[in-house]
């Protein structure tokens, strides 16, 4: 008897569980279709999404418009991304994780990636600086744009994450700043030379012993000029060349 109410009680959970699954996808989707009329949009531009990826396609009058409309593209489908990784690299990921991650916040803060992307900002040209903001723009109007009610929405509902970290409240929203971008770019630059502890392993052992600078190389043979030619950008000679 008491296996049979365990197995009911697993079956009402399991399809209570589907049936919130399917209303959130259903509300979190990304608007696919129709047209939107936004407040910082530099112009008309198209988003087109491929049916069987979701991968976008987009088009625009100017560089301002696409960069504004790539900022909403990826405030769509990537916006929780953004969110922890701003926090990371600002060294305030340890507000959502507490202490296990106190570390991570340190050592960010101590390298400083938006103290240095705010230098950067000072010394960027005028039409740089427009671009950024047009992205940060297309970001902040598409989350601005939220609403469960308004059938002109930019969305439904924000990422669950949003909800599972108590972040659902819009008004407290940081909005996402060009600053923001830049000290990305820096963070990701960071992470994509992850063989630098290897290098300097390297040149320690080679000044400290140059009798072992063999050895050195034996054990790290990876060095930072190797992973130069590893790219995922495809021009247009390699199209050619792929047909």
């Amino acid at each position: 008897m008491l296996l049979k109410c365990l197995s009911a009680m697993a079956c009402i959970i399991a399809i209570a569980l589907a049936i919130v699954l399917g209303v959130t996808y259903y509300l979190y989707q990304v608007v696919d279709e129709g047209e939107l009329y936004l407040k910082h949009a530099r112009g008309t531009s198209v988003i087109l999404r491929e049916a069987d990826t979701g991968i976008a396609h987009i088009r625009g009058d100017n560089r301002a418009s696409v960069a504004y409309a790539q900022g909403f593209a990826h405030a769509q489908t990537r916006l929780w991304q953004l969110e922890r990784t701003r926090r990371v690299f600002n060294g305030e990921i340890s507000e959502l994780f507490g202490e296990d991650t106190l570390k991570l916040d340190k050592f960010m803060r101590q390298v400083g990636f938006r103290r240095h992307a705010e230098k950067a900002w000072d010394l960027l040209e005028e039409e740089h600086r427009e671009i950024l903001q047009a992205y940060a723009d297309g970001i902040n109007d598409q989350v601005n744009g939220i609403n469960l009610v308004l059938k002109s929405s930019t969305g439904k509902l924000l990422p669950p994450e949003f909800y599972i970290f108590g972040l659902s409240d819009l008004t407290t929203w940081r909005p996402w700043h060009p600053i923001d971008t830049l000290a990305l770019m820096k963070f990701k630059s960071y992470n994509l030379s992850w063989n630098w502890m290897n290098d300097l392993g390297r040149e320690s052992l080679r000044q400290i012993h140059p009798d072992l600078a063999d050895l050195a190389d034996e054990l790290n043979p990876f060095k930072s000029e190797d992973f130069i030619d590893q790219v995922t950008t495809v021009d247009d000679e390699d199209l050619k060349k792929f047909g």
